[in-house]
């Protein structure tokens, strides 16, 4: 859910039934949803605060897992500077819970 690359994030509101969220991370994304919603083809709503917590909270929980598997497939977690990330991040991300 997290693509944190891309203009546009799109999942699952988790206990609102109908509705998902949506992570606008660029200018050009929010251009894109400003249009949507002015020619009537988006609805939006505020996510409630809880909510924001439980999406960051999985975000954090599903980038550890990647790490996780990375590390078992490569048999190294020192190895994974193509990932771009200083070792210090590496480690917290695999130790924080």
């Amino acid at each position: 859910m997290t693509s944190e690359m891309t203009d546009i994030s799109v999942g699952a509101a988790e206990g609102i039934a109908g509705w998902n969220t949506v992570i606008i991370r660029t200018e050009r994304g929010q251009e894109l949803v400003r249009t949507a919603v002015s020619k009537g083809l988006l609805e939006t709503g505020e996510l409630p605060e809880e909510n924001l917590d439980h999406l960051v909270e999985s975000a954090r929980l599903k980038k550890r897992r990647a790490l996780q598997s990375l590390v078992r497939k490569s048999g190294k977690k020192g190895d994974l500077l193509y990932l771009k990330l200083k070792r210090e991040t590496v480690e917290r991300m695999l130790r924080n819970a």
